[in-house]
């Protein structure tokens, strides 16, 4: 058996991205509300967490709402749901077409591999090609699922459901 000889690290690249600009809470939901219906919008990434997405234009840091940003987490969750829907071309009217829990299962598919649950009970519960379930490290999964309950709220609301309507 032969060693192989170590790789070099990597040399860091120079971050070439625009400074990120500031938005209100009202303009991001306003972005995702047009990324949604099919239109365009200024929004790359939200978080750290989410890089490159080549689809989108324009650079968000965070939102912020009466001077107070956004958890790191809904942050990084949003911008996965932004890059699923522009990178991935899901759409509204796709999403509407899982009708059987899906979009839910998928969610906790991805949580219980977080919580360090069996990859095996997670890949079999998977209810969408296996090819497309690509769990990774822990707090990714996080994202990923809460992004696919984002969708199935986002498919409730569109059904009407009485809790996802603001007022009442």
């Amino acid at each position: 058996m032969t060693d192989k000889p170590e790789k070099p690290p990597a040399k860091p690249r120079a971050d070439k991205t625009p400074k990120p600009e500031l938005v209100t809470a009202e303009a991001g939901l306003a972005a995702l509300t047009a990324l949604t219906s099919g239109t365009t919008a200024q929004i790359t990434t939200l978080s750290p967490l989410i890089t490159g997405s080549s689809t989108l234009t324009g650079r968000v840091s965070f939102i912020e709402q009466d001077d107070q940003p956004l958890s790191p987490g809904l942050a990084a969750v949003l911008a996965e749901r932004l890059r699923v829907i522009n990178d991935k071309g899901r759409t509204a009217e796709s999403d509407d077409l899982y009708v059987g829990g899906e979009l839910v299962q998928a969610a906790a598919c991805y949580a219980a591999i977080a919580a360090g649950g069996s990859g095996i009970k997670a890949r079999a519960a998977w209810p969408f090609d296996l090819n497309a379930f690509k769990p990774g490290e822990s707090t990714r999964d996080l994202i990923k699922s809460a992004q696919f309950l984002i969708a199935e709220l986002d498919r409730r609301a569109r059904l009407g459901d009485p809790a996802l309507t603001p007022g009442i």
